[in-house]
């Protein structure tokens, strides 16, 4: 090979890295949508985007550049809505739509809308168009000064989905879970069920879709609503009885995150069938919806009345502690539900009323241990806390109850200790906190750390490298007053620099998973750490990983060629990979699934394509582009 040919070559390879422009960044290349009569998101991104001088500015949403296309096909309904949402990279969109060629737009500006998406996210509604026509759609990203993936889907609000979940008779059965476990359900073409009692929140106006379950052993169940690209409020209500005969038990507008709802029921009969209705807010907007049942306190053999099975809200389920140097901080937050297992009232053990109390065992070390209180703030009642000697059902079950230690009482933020006295070395004993007359409290005891009682309890931490980003993904088991995550940065694994925030879910049982993404990826090797922020300032280290870059997942040799062309694949990830070739068009032709990454593939429609420039794009698992690059047939 030529000097000049390893130039071009390592050329290619280098904006394949940093510098390539998308499949789409003019008209000509426009990607074509897919009408459906729900919302359908595709990833796209403004990366390398550059200005289309082929067309005037967009009459609205600060263009500044750095646009992308899509077309579509106008169906016969002359009507189409284009929506643009968040994909975890730009957050404030701008669209245009457009007719004539796809060289000659300059005149032909249909419609243009800045802000009318959910969180500065733009939307098109356009009714009146000539069916069959080709539209083309302009994306932008605001001032064009963030970058990287967005949603984006095209519906004809006239097309009447099938929706098999339309009446009771027919409702979907739903999982459940320990945690949420979610269903993707649509409104589009749900129709209204005039027969079953009226609901009375959400503006209910129709367009009903329903679901059952069993209730499980616990008799607690919680169903959660929540954002699948499509519609943004929704309503739920839940039903006893069969599902020609129904009886309103409750109804919930908007519980859950933004504007979806979530409602528990509590004391139902295990076995018994409940039936679930979901509707949109006015029955006004259409699309996909994520819907979930957990069972909550399904360990519930002792019978608490509660439903925070992820903490040491019960007697049966408590932390533990272990003495020595530093300190524990924790809550009586309201999440805590009151808690009064065997005799702990009856037999008078305790000083005070109780409201939300929770639990706090240890292993005795000698026969006199002490709880110093060294900070109790956010109330003014302040708290209360005893140590208890318990015995035990067969079950496991907290059976009965022997106070060892004095009642630490003083109805307001006073510090001071509890102290448990002739205590047997090796056994264990319980350590007992409530707020006061219900008080939401904050204290720090000296002396003692513990297990399973942070803030929030982290499932796991995961890196993800991309072409264009470091992607962070995070899950809790459990929160409490949980305000937000700080995400920092290292090159070192030793001097770390905030680099964001993702407001965290402040208090929840539930699994919630998180995603973060750092587009300043100068370094092979980089460190992050999630530090958790509670409401009263209070921070923790939860998380940290290494994360290591490899550059050049895929290499196409020889570029440029005549005759073929071969893939090889360079990761160490176990999942499957999806490389596709692409016209400069933005046509797919050819898509091949790598299992084995350690092979190399030839591509044998390459010979048969005209000469000129294609793109290479791999896809990972989750439909996320980790690398983009261009090839030349000649």
């Amino acid at each position: 090979m030529s000097m000049k040919n390893i130039i071009f070559s390592l050329t290619l390879i280098v904006s394949s890295i940093s510098f390539a422009q998308p499949a789409n960044d003019d008209p000509c290349g426009a990607i074509a949508l897919t009408l459906s009569s729900s919302c359908t998101n595709i990833v796209g991104s403004n990366l390398n985007a550059t200005p289309t001088t082929t067309s005037l500015a967009p009459s609205c949403g600060g263009y500044l550049g750095g646009d992308v296309w899509y077309s579509i096909i106008v169906p016969t309904s002359g009507e189409v809505t284009i929506t643009t949402s968040s994909a975890g990279g730009i957050t404030d969109t701008g669209i245009a739509l457009y007719t004539g060629f796809c060289g000659n737009l300059s005149i032909s500006e249909l419609n243009c809308n800045d802000d009318t998406a959910p969180d500065s996210f733009s939307k098109i509604t356009e009714t009146g168009l000539t069916p069959a026509t080709t539209i083309y759609i302009r994306v932008w990203e605001y001032n064009n000064d963030d970058f990287g993936d967005f949603n984006i889907c095209a519906i004809d609000p006239n097309v009447t989905a099938t929706v098999f979940n339309d009446e009771p008779c027919t409702a979907t059965a739903l999982f459940v879970g320990i945690s949420c476990t979610n269903t993707i359900g649509t409104n589009s073409g749900a129709t209204s069920s005039p027969s079953i009692p009226v609901v009375g929140c959400a503006s209910y106006s129709g367009g009903d879709i329903w679901y059952s379950v069993t209730v499980p052993a616990s008799g607690n169940l919680t169903f959660t609503t929540s954002d699948a690209g499509g519609f943004t409020d929704s309503g739920i209500a839940t039903y006893s009885g069969t599902c020609g005969a129904l009886t309103l038990l409750n109804c919930n507008d908007e519980g859950g995150l933004g504007s979806f709802s979530e409602l528990t029921e509590t004391g139902l009969t295990p076995g018994d069938i409940i039936f679930l209705r979901v509707w949109e807010a006015n029955n006004d907007e259409f699309g996909d919806f994520n819907i979930c049942a957990v069972e909550q306190n399904p360990a519930n053999i002792c019978g608490e009345a509660g439903t925070n099975v992820n903490t040491n809200d019960f007697c049966s389920t408590p932390a533990t502690l272990t003495p020595g140097g530093g300190s524990f901080s924790a809550t009586t937050a309201a999440t805590f539900t009151i808690d009064k297992p065997g005799n702990i009232v009856t037999a008078n053990v305790f000083c005070g009323s109780i409201e939300n109390n929770s639990w706090y065992q240890f292993t005795a070390v000698s026969t006199t241990a002490e709880f110093d209180i060294i900070s109790v703030s956010g109330c003014t009642s302040g708290i209360q806390a005893e140590v208890y000697d318990i015995t035990y059902s067969a079950a496991g079950c907290c059976d009965a109850f022997v106070s060892m230690s004095n009642c630490y009482d003083p109805s307001n933020t006073t510090l001071g200790i509890v102290t448990a006295n002739s205590l047997v070395v090796g056994q264990d004993y319980m350590l007992m906190v409530d707020g006061q007359s219900g008080a939401n409290c904050d204290f720090t005891i000296s002396g003692w750390s513990g297990i399973n009682i942070l803030p929030v309890q982290l499932l796991g931490l995961s890196g993800y490298a991309y072409e264009h980003e470091n992607l962070l993904k995070w899950t809790t088991a459990s929160e409490l007053d949980n305000d937000y995550f700080i995400i920092q940065k290292s090159v070192n694994g030793e001097d770390y620099e905030k680099i964001g925030e993702v407001n965290g879910n402040g208090n929840s049982s539930s699994k919630i998973d998180y995603e973060f993404s750092d587009d300043k990826i100068n370094n092979e090797i980089v460190y992050y750490r999630l530090i958790q922020i509670d409401y009263n300032g209070q921070s923790e280290k939860i998380g940290e990983i290494k994360m290591t870059r490899e550059l050049n997942n895929v290499f196409a040799f020889p570029n440029p060629s005549s005759n073929e062309l071969n893939f090889t694949f360079n990761s160490s990830s176990p999942h499957p990979y999806k490389i596709e070739m692409i016209t400069i068009q933005g046509e797919i032709i050819s898509e091949s699934v790598i299992i084995n990454h350690s092979k190399t593939i030839q591509s044998t429609i390459f010979p048969t394509l005209i000469n000129g420039l294609y793109f290479v794009r791999v896809i990972d698992i989750n439909g996320r582009v980790v690398e983009t690059f261009k090839i030349v047939k000649g």
